[in-house]
């Protein structure tokens, strides 16, 4: 598998458009609309952004002229196509892959078109089949002389990728920071963050803070890098406590946000347990998972979280 970058303009009125055919070269992506089938695109300068995994041999997707290659035959609507005529064909369809999330599945190809049971499953149904099960999917489509994609979403991925945006700061040198932060407010409340490499090794700040308003506050700024390692905490007694192990896969320095995704996450019961027992779940359920090489940092984020009016730093390298 690799990385992609898919990159979108955003419409005037914040509508989005259902489908999207696309060009990938290297690692960016050029977008052009189907306006028989999607509503216009008009840029304002902001974009849809986000990274998505597709197989290591999709080395280009060409472009698809506007209305199909073939109008009337449109591979992307051929579940309609197919209930207006038992006829439909895309001639040369030799596979489609259908992307989203961490999941790649191949749709069998029957008689020149997408198995129509198959290719149901993955459509909402509440929605007249337009939109597929996530917010968004990349729906490849394998042909004897070209390979050509479709970028299927819904309005409800912008929230859902701001979900998945970090603040960041620059240093006076221009470079990415985030801070390591938190503590524990009052006894029903406390968070922090904390930042290590992707080994979830120590990092050494760039900057103390040692004074000004320190209690639950910032502590220590470190300049972060694709690859780096986010660990959050918050909890609210009798509510659930959440850990969130992220992975920086884009820093954008002119919106001054980071991209993550999500490594792992625990959801832990409400307080009331002693904290020593969460210690011991934590270490259980970093054993033996990819999450095993980041525990250290889990363990100090769940400490700092629990230290009541937190001042000092406690991930951080010192030498």
């Amino acid at each position: 598998m690799k990385k992609i970058r898919l990159e979108f303009p955003l419409g005037k009125d914040k509508y989005l458009p259902k489908k999207v055919w696309l060009k990938v070269n290297d690692k960016q992506t050029e977008a052009f609309e189907d306006r028989k089938f999607t509503v216009p695109i008009l840029a304002t300068g902001k974009k849809v952004s986000l990274a998505v995994d597709v197989p290591e041999e999709l080395e280009l997707i060409e472009i698809i002229g506007l209305g199909g290659t073939t109008p009337d035959r449109d591979i992307s609507l051929g579940w309609c196509m197919n209930e207006a005529n038992p006829n439909w064909r895309v001639p040369g369809l030799k596979k489609v892959t259908v992307i989203f999330d961490d999941r790649i599945h191949e749709v069998p190809v029957i008689d020149e078109k997408p198995d129509r049971k198959d290719w149901d499953y993955y459509r909402e149904h509440a929605c007249d089949g337009w939109l597929f099960l996530k917010n968004w999917a990349l729906v490849v489509y394998t042909l004897e002389t070209q390979t050509i994609a479709a970028f299927h979403w819904h309005p409800n991925l912008i929230k859902e990728l701001e979900t998945k945006k970090r603040n960041i700061i620059l240093s006076k040198r221009n470079f990415p920071c985030m801070w390591e932060k938190g503590g524990q407010i009052d006894e029903f409340t406390g968070n922090s963050t904390i930042i290590c490499d992707a080994n979830g090794n120590k990092m050494k700040p760039i900057f103390i803070k040692k004074r000004g308003t320190l209690a639950c506050s910032e502590h220590a700024l470190i300049v972060i890098h694709e690859g780096d390692v986010i660990i959050e905490v918050s909890y609210q007694k009798y509510y659930q406590f959440k850990i969130y192990v992220l992975k920086i896969i884009d820093i954008n320095l002119e919106e001054r946000k980071a991209e993550v995704e999500y490594i792992d996450k625990f959801l832990l019961p409400p307080l009331g347990m002693h904290s020593n027992d969460y210690k011991e779940y934590i270490v259980q359920e970093c054993s033996d998972t990819e999450t095993e090489k980041y525990k250290d940092a889990i363990l100090n984020a769940y400490a700092k979280a629990m230290c009541y009016h937190c001042r000092d730093p406690y991930f951080i390298k010192t030498e």
